[in-house]
């Protein structure tokens, strides 16, 4: 394993200059092997807070999304999830289960991000503008349990589910 003891977050601030925050997020990955890119939102009601990798496609890997669990967890899970991954040597892949993730031992599952929402640019519009194309991008949604360890409703709005979730029947789904 490589210089991937550092772990980067970058989180482009209201105001701030698209191509320095896209010079940013290519420090921390040539620093650090990937970036984190955090979204937040004003309108906390409505829009959960999101992060996801940017850099492990230039390696091949699909990059890494979790939604609806506040920034500062989320950034630490994907770093935890990615330094697993390059220890082990397995990425993680649509149908897996990660598990010693979460306190309490709650497991967490990787569903493949379906590629028109992946690539429509509402989700990673960073990862999409630093390689300039979106035909191809791939990206594996973490997902969470609820509380009470159930799945959630694929429709929640607190972690919309970007892809079809392996778990259930089809006709759950819909």
């Amino acid at each position: 394993m490589q210089g991937f003891v550092e772990q980067g977050e970058v989180n482009m601030q209201p105001g701030e200059d698209v191509a320095k925050h896209l010079a940013d997020v290519e420090s921390t990955i040539r620093r650090c092997g990937w970036a984190v890119q955090i979204v937040t939102s004003i309108r906390f009601d409505e829009t959960p807070f999101w992060a996801y990798t940017v850099g492990h496609e230039d390696q091949g890997r699909p990059e890494l999304i979790i939604v609806g669990i506040p920034a500062e967890t989320t950034s630490g899970l994907l770093n935890d999830i990615c330094l697993e991954a390059m220890e082990s040597g397995h990425w993680p892949e649509d149908g897996d289960i990660l598990e010693n993730l979460l306190l309490g031992g709650y497991e967490m599952r990787v569903i493949a991000v379906d590629e028109d929402v992946a690539q429509a640019g509402e989700w990673f519009n960073v990862a999409l503008a630093r390689r300039g194309d979106r035909k191809g991008f791939k990206a594996l949604q973490i997902v969470w349990p609820d509380f009470d360890r159930t799945w959630l409703d694929p429709h929640n709005s607190r972690q919309p589910l970007l892809g079809a979730p392996w778990w259930l029947e089809q006709s759950d789904v819909a």
